[in-house]
């Protein structure tokens, strides 16, 4: 999530949590039906090591506007972009731009 400059979530802990503890093969007490953690079980994981842990408060900046105010996101995100076409092979006309609105394709 963070190559993709996206914020670890709750729910995306309780998923990270249980896909670790499943593809380690330990026991867990875990929803087998959610694939998740439960959230009692997180927060007291963040309780007990809050000097390392923490789940920020959104801040309300979309992709966009956190990569104009800064050029390393900006090119960590080229150079992942890049990255990706090359070893993918894509062409230009197989990349699109996709939001809540819809997709475009930006060749």
């Amino acid at each position: 999530m963070e190559g993709a400059l996206l914020r670890l979530t709750c729910k995306g802990a309780q998923k990270l949590v249980n896909n670790f503890w499943e593809a380690n093969n330990i026991d867990h007490p875990f929803n087998e039906e959610k694939k998740a953690a439960r959230k009692d079980w997180v927060f007291s994981l963040l309780k007990s090591q809050k000097r390392i842990l923490s789940f920020p408060k959104p801040d309300g900046l979309t992709i966009l506007s956190r990569l104009s105010h800064s050029t390393s996101p900006a090119t960590e995100h080229f150079d992942a972009l890049q990255h990706i076409t090359t070893e993918e092979k894509l062409k230009p006309s197989r990349i699109f731009n996709l939001d809540e609105t819809g997709a475009q394709n930006i060749h």
